[in-house]
């Protein structure tokens, strides 16, 4: 498994990703991390998908802005919009 980190705008997403083919992508609730996809990244990856599990912004290795608006939906679905990029 790698993590890498990808950028929207100032924030900054921690993403674990593990294996090759098409992307599946995963993405907590509250208050979990990646690390709650660790067993369905290990089945996909042996199954021929890159499997990539992100920090929510505010979660983990994630920035974590002080602004409560920073975590509207919009903002959070941006950021997954921007790993999904990332990725593909």
């Amino acid at each position: 498994m790698e993590f890498i980190q990808v950028a929207n705008g100032d924030v900054s997403l921690n993403v674990a990703v593990k294996g090759r083919g098409p992307v599946i992508l995963c993405v907590h609730g509250w208050p979990e991390l990646w690390y709650s996809w660790r067993h369905q990244i290990d089945y996909f990856a042996a199954r021929g998908f890159q499997v990539a599990a992100m920090d929510v912004r505010g979660y983990g290795g994630s920035t974590k802005p002080v602004p409560i608006t920073d975590y509207s939906m919009r903002k959070i679905c941006s950021d997954v919009a921007s790993v999904a990029k990332a990725l593909s």
